[in-house]
């Protein structure tokens, strides 16, 4: 909403400068592939493009963008039959709430998992299949 009132301009510059003093430690996520196209030339940061869906042209662009790190909802992701797009990125998927699904994301090749509840899923083990992987 913000970037629609200001513009990606004004809004990532204002962002940045606001987190200025951990500059090194910033990665800049956003649904808003413009918005990251703009970060990655003016300031040279990783970035990390949030899938609004997936279809064929997000894959398309996701080879465009080459975001260090590829960000999709857990239910938006393809069948498991489905091959995940191969790239530089790193994928990530959210939110991951139940432990039952973190060992199945993690032989998908998901790289990283966000949640809302990580103390609930720190508190148990991941479940392994039968062959212990």
């Amino acid at each position: 909403a913000s970037i629609v009132a200001f513009g990606i301009e004004k809004v990532v510059d204002i962002i940045l400068a606001t987190l200025g003093e951990v500059f090194e430690q910033i990665i800049i996520i956003s649904f808003d592939d413009k918005a990251l196209v703009y970060t990655r030339e003016t300031y040279d940061l990783p970035v990390g493009w949030v899938l609004p869906a997936w279809s064929a042209q997000n894959e398309s662009r996701a080879r465009d963008l080459s975001p260090e790190y590829l960000f999709c909802n857990r239910k938006r992701l393809p069948p498991v039959s489905e091959v995940l797009w191969k790239g530089s990125w790193k994928w990530i998927v959210y939110s991951v709430n139940e432990i039952n699904e973190v060992a199945s994301f993690i032989r998908r090749g998901i790289d990283m998992l966000e949640t809302n509840e990580i103390s609930k899923l720190l508190a148990r083990p991941v479940p392994r299949g039968p062959s212990g992987g």
